[in-house]
């Protein structure tokens, strides 16, 4: 998996100053995604809800659900994603079985389309939705939709945590 957005992160405890106390880590010193809250395919399943920036010119946004289900290999996770595209007065609903990996700190989800719900009509060579995510923790990813289009997409935990 190719990192597109690779970030330099310096961590807090190498900027520490020599001085007679002891150094203390305060709340704010603490790195994003903290090794309580180590994210791991594990803690990444159940109900999560998603949605979109708008694309093709304002006229479109995606949003949705995904399910993520036990590990089927040690780096891949079942999953289903239910995406719903809407476009000025047409809509598209579509069920897509999915693979969720998390390696690197990124997550990729790669789908397959099952069925149509409700089709648009002119959601003719509609494409699956993948999903490239490299800001993750245990309640919020964020990255780009990668379809027929992209998109930035923020995915949010649903109420309930992991099921």
């Amino acid at each position: 998996m190719i990192n597109r957005r690779a970030k330099l992160a310096f961590p807090a405890s190498v900027c520490l100053s020599f001085s007679a106390a002891p150094a203390m880590a305060y709340p704010t010193d603490l790195p994003a995604t903290q090794a309580s809250e180590r994210v791991t395919l594990a803690t990444l399943r159940g109900n999560w809800s998603f949605s979109t920036d708008y694309y093709r010119s304002g006229l479109c946004q995606m949003s949705g659900n995904l399910h993520v289900f036990e590990q089927t290999k040690p780096d891949l996770a079942a999953c289903v994603l239910t995406a719903v595209e809407v476009c000025g007065a047409e809509r598209s609903v579509v069920e897509q079985s999915c693979e969720m990996s998390f390696i690197d700190g990124q997550v990729e989800i790669v789908s397959t389309i099952e069925q149509f719900i409700e089709r648009k009509p002119s959601s003719l060579g509609y494409l699956p939705d993948n999903f490239l995510l490299d800001e993750v923790n245990a309640d919020e990813m964020s990255g780009e939709l990668e379809s027929a289009v992209s998109s930035n997409a923020v995915f949010r935990r649903q109420e309930g945590g992991i099921s």
